[in-house]
């Protein structure tokens, strides 16, 4: 792991990383509740088949959100398998913002937004 840190903003707190942890990972060791009601028991356990983890993830650049046009920078490019679970029901790839955090590696600042619903996908309900 790298001894450069990087920041998560959500609305619940603000916690430094090492670059290169993985999403899920450091939201749930810093008690963020990343689930939605029985999803806390119902999940996969982060192996990306679920779904119930995604979260929405936009790049910080000195505390200010960075819409990307061109390219994406390693935090915010889905993998394959993340892309595929993410076109199916409930997310239908709705918002490219989304991210499963269990699959998702911290690379840079990021702000994090958890929305409402089994698998975070009420997109115009914010949880946190």
């Amino acid at each position: 792991m790298s001894s450069i840190l990087c920041t998560i903003k959500t609305s619940l707190k603000t916690i430094k990383v090492p670059k290169g942890s993985n999403l899920r990972t450091v939201l749930l060791e810093n008690n963020i509740p990343l689930y939605n009601g029985k999803s806390q028991t119902f999940n996969c356990g982060g192996i990306g088949t679920c779904g119930t983890c995604a979260c929405q993830v936009k790049a910080l650049n000195n505390n200010i959100v960075v819409e990307i046009k061109d390219e994406k920078p390693k935090t915010m490019q889905r993998g394959s398998a993340e892309e595929l679970r993410l076109k199916l029901p409930p997310h239908f790839n709705k918002n490219d913002k989304i991210r499963l955090a269990c699959k998702c590696i911290v690379n840079e600042d990021v702000i994090v937004e958890k929305f409402e619903g089994f698998c975070g996908h009420q997109y115009d309900k914010l949880k946190w």
